[in-house]
């Protein structure tokens, strides 16, 4: 079976925070506005619904002001996950 170019290369994904765009990796999905970020606009964040029960989700920097504006301040202090594809990027 012959490859196309379909199958030789990935799909570019792109940060709709930072503009970072790669071929490596997916980026990840906001589960708020359910666009992509890179690893350093997402941040894994507790939230509660209203039967008060606590869930994680993954929110972008810009959904994270928007909800939680008390945890938005607190951002530069979380550690927050790297995507392989920028590393590469910083070098």
């Amino acid at each position: 079976m012959e490859a196309t170019a379909d199958t030789k290369h990935s799909p570019r994904w792109l940060c709709h925070v930072c503009h970072f765009s790669s071929t490596e990796g997916s980026g990840y999905v906001c589960q708020h506005c359910f666009k992509i970020a890179c690893g350093a606009h997402i941040i894994p964040t507790a939230t509660k619904d209203e039967n008060r029960a606590t869930s994680l989700e993954m929110l972008c920097v810009e959904c994270l002001v928007q909800t939680a504006p008390s945890a938005a301040g607190n951002m530069e202090n979380r550690a927050m996950p790297e995507v392989e594809a920028e590393k590469s990027y910083e070098k």
